[in-house]
């Protein structure tokens, strides 16, 4: 069983566990909740306003729009890390359920097209660089990032295309907010012993060590013998 590098109720911080086992046993409904709002929400505050402030601040100056794909890509891991904690897998599937159940408690907009908007934006922007474009009824699915909050998810329909509009603050809003609303649903009795038992099952994916014939299994037996030659320096 590998070791996995999780969070340690008792200090508030990351250590090595020997297993998993070992660190479920620990693993509490206020730790849980302790990791995602010291940890988890706090890492995204920290990422996410230094960074439209700065993208807006150049594009102002300079006048050219700058910072739109850059912005997305810095909250989609979080929402797809959050439905790996939901529902205790790594399947795009729960990313969406999180979004459907928590975001769209913030904007129902999320109930009907969370598919849509993780096809088209975090898919797209992830693997091949922007945005996905779709044909449905023979009308073109795109998309259109924008500074402008009021056109957030606010979708236009016309005889040839449908935009889907992001607002890169808007978005990052509605995740805190719907972050939120997940992390008090460990307080209701009715839905805790399952959140905190997905939750543990999720975060083993995201905190397990791989030893080295896993990192061989990966490709990396150039870089492990690499670091393996390398002399000590202290």
């Amino acid at each position: 069983m590998n070791k996995v590098y999780a969070y340690d109720v008792s200090i508030n911080n990351f250590r090595i566990f020997q297993s998993s086992d070992e660190w479920k046993k620990q693993m509490t409904f206020e730790g849980a909740k302790n990791y995602l709002t010291y940890y988890l929400m706090e890492s995204i505050k920290n990422e996410f306003p230094p960074a439209i402030e700065a993208y807006q601040e150049d594009s102002y100056r300079t006048g050219v729009g700058k910072g739109f794909f850059s912005l997305i890509r810095i909250i989609f891991p979080t929402i797809t890390f959050l439905g790996t904690l939901y529902k205790g897998t790594d399947v795009s599937k729960n990313a969406i359920n999180f979004m459907k159940d928590y975001m769209g408690k913030v904007n129902s907009r999320y109930k009907h097209i969370s598919d849509l908007i993780y096809n088209v934006y975090r898919h797209g922007l992830m693997h091949t660089h922007m945005p996905k474009v779709f044909e449905i009824d023979h009308k073109f699915v795109g998309w259109e990032i924008t500074y402008n909050d009021d056109k957030h998810l606010i979708i236009l329909k016309s005889k040839n295309t449908i935009n889907i509009p992001i607002s890169p603050n808007r978005f990052f809003q509605d995740l805190l907010r719907a972050l939120e609303k997940y992390i008090s649903d460990f307080d209701v009795p009715k839905k805790n012993v399952e959140l905190l038992k997905n939750f543990k099952e999720g975060f083993t994916i995201m905190s397990e060590v791989f030893n080295e014939s896993e990192l061989f299994r990966k490709g990396c037996r150039t870089g492990v013998r690499y670091l393996k030659d390398l002399r000590e320096k202290f």
